[in-house]
């Protein structure tokens, strides 16, 4: 009973940030400064099989993350994008950078437009 309890609380608890950190987010300017595209890397994590005691299997494929860094205002912020925006971009490429921030805390990416 206390177990169903607590995950319900979780639950609250998650839906609850969501739903704050997007109205923040609706609310914060839009911020823009000249950049520069710092590096771009990616992360493979490395997919699976999962199974049931009936022997039916599954299997997961390799999932690639991608991120961009860059530099502007004396500072670098690492990001997650689209692929189809980091296919796009090349390191040392500079142009306009459009992001919000909440509370100077969290980044989050909007555009990159090349000069």
């Amino acid at each position: 009973m206390w177990a169903i309890i607590l995950i319900i609380a979780v639950l609250v608890i998650i839906v609850g940030l969501g739903i704050f950190t997007s109205i923040a987010m609706k609310k914060s300017p839009l911020l823009t400064a000249q950049a520069k595209v710092f590096a771009k890397t990616t992360k493979t994590s490395s997919g699976g099989i999962s199974g049931d005691s009936s022997g039916n299997y599954s299997t997961y494929s390799d999932i690639t993350e991608h991120f961009v860094s860059f530099e502007f205002d004396n500072r670098r912020e690492n990001v997650a994008v689209d692929v189809s925006v980091y296919n796009t971009l090349s390191e040392n490429d500079t142009g306009l950078l459009e992001y919000k921030e909440i509370a100077g805390q969290v980044f989050y990416f909007v555009s990159f437009k090349r000069d």
